[in-house]
C-alpha cells in the first residue's frame, strides 16, 4: 500500500516538474513575444514594409499559440496526475479498510480459540481432580509393593 502511495507521489512530483518546465518555456516564449512586439513597434515607427509586418504578425500569433498549447498541456498533465493520485488514494483506503476487517475477524477467531482452550484446561483440571479422588493414596506404598504387584508370572508351559 505504501509502495503505491510512494509511486504516486513520485509520479506527481515528476508531473509537477514537467509543469514547471512548461511554465518556464511559456515564460521564455512570452519574453520572446514581448521582444518581437517591441521590435514590431520599432519597425512600425521606422516604416517597415507590409511583407515584414505580415511575418512579424505571424510569428507573434504562433508564439501566442505555443504559449496557449503549453498551458493546456501543463493543465492536462496536472489533472491526470491528480486523477491517478486520487484513484490510488481511494484504492489504498479500500485496502486498509479490508485489512482492518480481516484483522478483526482473525482476532475474533483467536479469542474463540483461546476460550476453547481455557474450557478444555478447566475440563482437564476437573478430570484430574476426580481421578485423584478415585485412586487411593499411593504415597503409602513402598517400592517393593509396586514391583511385586507389577511383576508378571510366567507359566511353566512357556519354558518348555
Amino acid at each position: 500500500m505504501d509502495a503505491h502511495v510512494a509511486a504516486t507521489n513520485r509520479e506527481l512530483a515528476a508531473s509537477r516538474a514537467e509543469v514547471a518546465a512548461l511554465r518556464a518555456d511559456r515564460q521564455r516564449l512570452a519574453e520572446s513575444l514581448a521582444r518581437l512586439q517591441a521590435q514590431h513597434e520599432r519597425w512600425q515607427a521606422e516604416g517597415v514594409d507590409a511583407r515584414t509586418q505580415d511575418l512579424l504578425d505571424a510569428a507573434g500569433a504562433r508564439a501566442r499559440e505555443v504559449v496557449a498549447e503549453s498551458e493546456r498541456a501543463a493543465e492536462q498533465i496536472v489533472w491526470e496526475a491528480q486523477r491517478r493520485n486520487d484513484v490510488l488514494d481511494e484504492r489504498s483506503r479500500q485496502e486498509h479498510a479490508w485489512r482492518r476487517r480481516q484483522l478483526r475477524a482473525e482476532r475474533a477467531d483467536l479469542v474463540r480459540q483461546q476460550q476453547a482452550l481455557r474450557h478444555q484446561l478447566t475440563s482437564f483440571r476437573s478430570l484430574a481432580v476426580d481421578t485423584a479422588a478415585r485412586f487411593p493414596d499411593l504415597s503409602e506404598l513402598s517400592f517393593a509393593d509396586v514391583v511385586s504387584s507389577v511383576s508378571p508370572t510366567v507359566p511353566s508351559e512357556q519354558h518348555a
